[in-house]
């Protein structure tokens, strides 16, 4: 099973702190897909590895 949700507004800037990463975008998307999440990043145009765990919290 796939699981994807879009993070906006007060969850993105949540994330973003949680990660410690740059929280000028619009909209992140997260995958969980089987045993492993993935955030998709507009500034680096690329899919980074996230924790599971974290994944689950924000889908």
């Amino acid at each position: 099973m796939v699981a994807r949700k879009i993070l906006r507004e007060e969850e993105l800037v949540k994330f973003c702190k949680e990660l410690n990463i740059n929280c000028n975008m619009k909209s992140i998307l997260i995958m969980i897909d089987k045993k492993q999440a993935e955030y998709y990043s507009i500034d680096d145009d690329c899919f980074h590895k996230l924790d599971l765990k974290i994944a689950k919290k924000y889908i």
